[in-house]
């Protein structure tokens, strides 16, 4: 008799924790769940809405993970071998599977060039905190992007009584919401002490450590903290040489799976396939079906077509510097606070 096969996750995210809670429903097998984060998989919707607001909301967001029954490895991936079936881990570990599941889900999309230090993100568990401890002695802040995100952040800084200037190529939330709504926002959020640029152009990040914003115009923004709210990248770096990923992220078909014999993705890292394997794929907008389920077909797709994926446009939208983005927009219908700030000025 064969021994179970085992299950590898790359990714301690709420699609990877999730995927093992599915698998645990009939697989009986080894499962081992790599993770980069020490705290595990974890809500992130809260961070800009309770977390920067004190420390007595960080503890509640994480996920359990009884009746797992899963190895635990807290060191993030680094490389993949599909053809041996290993995943190397930073630690130096590696680890062997007969089936895997990428989740490795999304990074937020950084404009700093490299090596530039300073710029604040809003992502994880420790951004949040690092944002909440700045906060607490900061005398003025620039958001760049005005979606839901920036917005947050900037609200956030109000509360404060700090003096916030959010930057963007349009009225915030005007592509989402529409003109009435974005009108009706940006006079509350003015009447809050809030102050709004419209940008015409790429914006870049000054100083290092970052300390502004330089604006196509001349127009020059200075603060004691910058946060970038323009969205977010596949984290796909560890999967270099694969050949699993490209710069949308993991393409999958209905099923979850990918082009690779016994893997599949799941999550905020994973765009569906077009006919035959074609580069142009359809970005899910729902959860990912679970890599047990059949094919399926997501509530809501948004195509993006082959002239959408460029990676540098001419258009006033952006505000990303076309050097300084590591990806093409992958925002969709419930995940559109980047495209104000996309470097593709793809209506996608």
């Amino acid at each position: 008799m064969s021994a179970p096969r085992s299950v590898l996750i790359v990714g301690e995210s709420l699609a990877g924790t999730t995927a093992a809670r599915h698998l645990r429903t009939g697989h009986t097998g080894p499962v081992t769940l790599i993770g980069a984060e020490e705290h595990g998989a974890y809500s992130r919707l809260p961070h800009s809405k309770v977390v920067l607001k004190g420390p007595a909301a960080d503890q509640p967001l994480g996920l359990a993970r009884d009746g797992l029954d899963a190895d635990i490895i807290r060191s993030p991936a680094v490389a993949a071998d599909t053809r041996r079936r290993t995943v190397t881990t930073a630690d130096g570990r590696q680890v062997g599977y007969d089936a895997l599941i990428v989740a490795t889900g999304a990074d937020a999309r950084r404009l700093a060039a490299p090596r530039q230090r300073g710029e604040l993100v809003l992502r994880t568990l420790d951004d949040a905190r690092l944002l909440r401890t700045r906060l607490a002695d900061a005398e003025s802040a620039i958001v760049v992007g005005a979606g839901f995100l920036g917005m947050e952040v900037a609200s956030a800084c109000a509360a404060r009584g700090i003096p916030v200037t959010v930057v963007d190529a349009d009225r915030p939330l005007e592509r989402i919401l529409g003109d009435h709504l974005s009108a009706e926002i940006t006079a509350r959020a003015v009447s809050h002490g809030i102050r709004f640029v419209q940008a015409t152009g790429f914006a870049t990040l000054t100083g290092d450590p970052v300390g502004g914003a330089a604006l196509p115009d001349g127009t020059e923004l200075t603060a004691d903290l910058v946060v970038t709210c323009a969205g977010e990248v596949p984290c796909v770096g560890w999967l270099t040489g694969t050949g699993l990923a490209d710069r949308l992220g993991v393409g999958i078909d209905g099923a979850c799976a990918t082009t690779a014999p016994g893997v599949f993705a799941v999550g905020d890292v994973t765009y569906l396939r077009g006919k035959a394997h074609s580069p142009t794929g359809v970005r899910p907008s729902g959860p990912t079906p679970s890599p047990r389920a059949g094919p399926r077909r997501p509530r809501h797709s948004v195509f993006l077509r082959r002239d959408q994926r460029r990676t540098t446009t001419s258009g006033p939208r952006s505000l990303i510097s076309p050097s300084r983005s590591s990806a093409v927009c992958r925002s969709s219908v419930n995940r559109p606070q980047c495209r104000a700030v996309c470097p593709t000025d793809a209506h996608c």
